[in-house]
């Protein structure tokens, strides 16, 4: 048997990870190089959930990783039936920590400030430099509330070309409508997903994300940003992640 990696992973019902502890049995003390039939490894791992998580409920998942091949075992259960590669071990229903983070507590790789009335974007993760059609694009925002917000704030996440074209947009409430803004406390700060899929037709100019917030009852545009440029390039298979932070 190859030496393989045991994957553990809290995530949301869109498949966006929140807190994982992926290492080799018993921090590589238990290889599985040297487990023997009937063997019973006991192991222990610890996922720390991060502050900005919206409450809800979550899904506990793990899997079996070999590194080598680049590729994960299936799972069955006691019966035979297939489970897939990330069997969902139980459910994690999480409570929203609203306590007031400062922004100097995070670790932004893009950080930027834009103020949008009583909401701020403090920056984002690094985009993907390229993309193809096809490729999935995970908008990953943190919004920190400057103040109490006073209405129901929509996020919009647009992929535009260099004349502002649209090519994909995504519109919602904060945290897939689980956490809206008129929930939210002075202070805190929340990471908030948007998914977009790359259209075809894609051509090989750059692309910018855009961040617009607008308020739900009248629309009206509270503020917006651009983050840095994406270039297209040929087809391949490629999954693109991407988060974003506000304050």
């Amino acid at each position: 048997m190859d030496r393989h990696v045991i994957l553990a992973r809290l995530e949301d019902e869109q498949g966006h990870v929140w807190a994982q502890d992926d290492h080799e049995p018993v921090n590589g003390f238990a290889p599985t190089d040297h487990w023997k039939r009937g063997d019973i490894i006991r192991d222990q791992y610890v996922l720390p959930l991060p502050r900005t998580m919206p409450p809800g409920s979550f899904k506990l998942v793990v899997g079996v990783w070999n590194p080598d091949a680049h590729s994960s075992l299936d799972a069955s259960d006691a019966d035979g039936k297939p489970l897939g590669i990330r069997p969902v071990i139980s459910a994690v229903q999480v409570k929203r920590n609203t306590e007031s983070l400062l922004a100097s507590f995070l670790t932004i790789d893009q950080p930027f400030y834009v103020d949008m009335g009583e909401i701020r974007l403090l920056g984002s993760t690094l985009l993907p430099r390229q993309m193809v059609p096809g490729d999935e694009l995970q908008v990953g925002l943190y919004w920190r509330a400057r103040a109490k917000p006073r209405g129901d704030y929509l996020v919009t996440t647009q992929l535009r070309d260099a004349v502002g074209r649209v090519w994909a947009e995504h519109t919602g409430r904060p945290a897939a409508g689980a956490y809206p803004t008129t929930r939210w406390q002075a202070g805190e700060v929340l990471l908030d997903w948007h998914d977009l899929v790359v259209p075809m037709g894609f051509s090989s100019e750059e692309y910018k994300v855009a961040v617009i917030l607008r308020d739900a009852t009248n629309q009206e545009e509270l503020g917006r940003a651009e983050i840095e440029p994406i270039r297209s390039k040929p087809a391949g298979d490629h999954r693109i992640f991407l988060p974003l932070m506000l304050n």
